[in-house]
């Protein structure tokens, strides 16, 4: 929900009596415990609960508060496999501090969620198949290396193996069906033909039912792994067979006990709702920037920055003072590749401004306007879109495509747009991992900010 400032300063007290009554019906539950309060960076609900959970900047921004704190959420990043090798550090949170409980990656698994691609940002995927930053963390914490990265090749065998060669048939267990392809010296190399599993005896099921197809289209299968959980109601064995085009077929058999034994009965699968793994495309440009987090160097109390990605309202931020310097800062919270940035200017067409690109440790800066000062600076709207596949953008600085109707062709707008064969790589502006490369044209970026500054 996006509320003027009017209405969050109505919101706030009543959501403050909320959680305070939350927090006592905690005490009242269990009286043994204390009742923490997540995501409490911001108007003081960090005071409301026995402990203080920080999310985002909240690291940086609350330091040796006089209560119990953690850092309840950090290094949001959407990814799939493979991934990049590296921590999601952000907001200084490598930094170890004895008044500090602890730090929290958000988050662990990718999961579901209303919001596009906001539920890909485990550093384990919905196979259950580890990212390469999973690889970074192990070996920070336990010293284990992380095996070769598969390359690009053609494989001449599937190899099958499972997690558990045995499960139990009450509900509560299953295995991990693991299916790689590998070359001849048994590599695995980054071969990603489709690859079907199917049960050829027993009673067990995957999730799609008897038999699946891993390719990437449904990011089952990448970089020559795919993975998928296998289960069973029935006691017996259960002989799996997986086969690619141009590959002979491999099985592998599981053994189901417990319970009933499967008796080759017929199968009354229910077909299921419809459904779909990932959002189709649209043939469109992507917008990036709806709704994404905005930080800024001050506002009037009735301009708050989050309007510049709220395409719903013609009102934009406007800075706290009219001295230069001032900013407001776009976080796209994910890994994308940005071809065009398109900001549209609230104040008299002489704005002076630098438009930056993060990489985490430095700017880079790709447009800039050095006309004379103005009194303030007010920013209506930023919008930054990506390509929808790796080919060369389909917008140009003609005009700004598929924009929401805040940012029409028809008002003013200042609209940028980057086609290089050797991209700059970008990154969170907190982020210690190191930045991801790509062969496509535009920025690539890792949870990239990008942020835009008037002339000094």
């Amino acid at each position: 929900m996006t509320c003027s400032g009017h209405a969050l300063s109505l919101l706030i007290p009543q959501a403050k009596d909320l959680t305070r009554r939350l927090v006592d019906l905690v005490h009242e539950l269990d009286p043994t415990r204390p009742a923490a309060v997540g995501g409490a960076q911001r108007r003081g609900f960090d005071e409301l609960g026995d402990v203080a959970g920080y999310n985002g900047d909240g690291a940086s921004l609350c330091h040796k508060p006089p209560w119990p704190s953690l850092v309840s959420e950090y290094g949001s990043v959407i990814e799939d496999r493979p991934g990049t090798y590296g921590p999601r550090y952000a907001h200084g949170v490598e930094t170890p501090h004895a008044w500090r409980s602890g730090i929290a990656l958000w988050c662990g698994i990718h999961h579901g969620s209303i919001v596009p691609d906001m539920g890909r940002m485990g550093f384990i995927d919905y196979f259950r198949l580890p990212l390469r930053s999973w690889y970074w963390y192990r070996r920070e914490l336990r010293g284990v290396e992380p095996p070769p990265w598969p390359l690009p090749g053609t494989a001449t065998t599937l190899r099958l193996s499972a997690d558990r060669m045995t499960i139990a048939t009450d509900g509560t267990d299953d295995t991990l069906v693991m299916v790689e392809l590998v070359d001849a010296s048994g590599r695995v190399v980054a071969d990603e033909r489709p690859v079907r599993i199917e049960v050829v005896e027993g009673g067990g099921i995957f999730p799609t039912g008897t038999s699946i197809t891993l390719s990437p289209d449904n990011r089952g299968l990448l970089d020559g792994v795919g993975g998928i959980e296998f289960r069973s109601s029935f006691a017996g064995p259960n002989t799996l067979r997986t086969g690619a085009d141009g590959l002979a077929p491999v099985e592998l058999t599981i053994e189901a006990v417990g319970g009933e034994a499967w008796r080759g009965r017929p199968r009354r699968l229910s077909p299921g709702p419809p459904s779909r793994s990932f959002m189709p495309s649209s043939g469109a440009p992507r917008l990036l920037s709806a709704k994404r987090p905005v930080f800024s160097s001050g506002s009037l109390a009735d301009r708050p920055a989050h309007l510049v990605t709220d395409y719903s309202t013609g009102e934009g931020w406007i800075s706290a003072t009219n001295r230069p310097g001032a900013w407001v800062r776009v976080d796209l919270e994910g890994l994308w590749r940005v071809d065009t940035v398109t900001v549209l200017l609230g104040g008299p067409d002489a704005v002076p401004y630098r438009l930056e690109v993060f990489d985490g440790q430095a700017a880079e800066e790709v447009d800039r306007a050095e006309p004379p000062l103005i009194t303030a600076f007010g920013l209506v709207a930023v919008a930054v879109q990506s390509a929808v596949n790796d080919s060369a953008p389909t917008l140009d600085t003609a005009g700004p495509g598929h924009l929401p109707p805040v940012l029409s062709p028809a008002q003013e707008h200042l609209c940028i747009n980057r086609n290089r064969s050797t991209p700059a790589t970008c990154s969170s502006t907190s982020s210690a991992a190191p930045p991801p490369t790509t062969n496509g044209s535009g920025w690539r970026s890792a949870s990239a900010t990008i942020r835009c500054t008037t002339g000094n």
